[in-house]
């Protein structure tokens, strides 16, 4: 069951208190310890939302902590390409709503966000979402603008939207991926930055 139709916003719908505990690890001290976790923490979390033998599932090395990068790069296999970047132009629009703390602003509260101008830091949302591009048989949206920002409730309702309008679309069965073009390896390799292994994790 993935978390389509919920709050995902902080501290709604979190009963194993799973996704609490990936933002608690947001902000770390980047040692070799604090890095492995908090994305221990988070792939808990994801698969929480996605579990591995949904129709709808997560690479849980989507939006994953890094050490000193933040890379928001989205992407979606499976289904046939043309429809799913269809499906990710719909969620862009409304991942540009959705706050620091994970909430989906309707239309009036974007305005109300607007004319606040986002003086507290949880009212955030993203600057800037890029039109999703195929590349070979992946889908994805290439650049999400958050000033750099890792915010982990944000993140989770990104998921959730991405999730939906794949199944309102009938997109399914699909995986939700990072969208790892050579570009965004080459800038990670020169951070010294990669995903862990499998093997890394603890699940028990």
């Amino acid at each position: 069951m993935t978390s389509e139709g919920r709050d995902t916003s902080r501290s709604n719908n979190d009963p194993r208190g799973l996704w609490a505990a990936a933002a608690r690890t947001d902000g770390w001290t980047p040692t070799a310890a604090g890095v492995r976790e908090a994305q221990e923490a988070w792939r808990r979390a994801v698969e929480s939302d996605f579990p591995p033998d949904g129709d709808i599932t997560c690479d849980p090395w989507t939006l994953m902590p890094l050490a000193t990068l933040v890379v928001c790069k989205v992407g979606v296999t499976g289904p046939p390409p043309e429809l799913v970047q269809g499906v990710l132009s719909e969620a862009a629009v409304r991942m540009l709503n959705v706050t620091a703390r994970g909430h989906e602003m309707t239309d009036d509260e974007y305005e109300e966000w607007e004319e606040r101008g986002g003086e507290d830091e949880d009212d955030d949302a993203p600057n800037y979402i890029s039109e999703p591009r195929i590349w070979n048989d992946i889908v994805g949206i290439d650049t999400i603008d958050t000033r750099g920002e890792r915010y982990p409730w944000m993140f989770r309702t990104f998921l959730r939207i991405i999730a939906e309008e794949l199944r309102a679309a009938g997109a399914v069965p699909a995986r939700i991926i990072p969208f790892l073009t050579p570009d965004t390896l080459a800038w990670m390799a020169q951070h010294g930055e990669q995903y862990p292994i499998d093997v890394a994790f603890d699940l028990d």
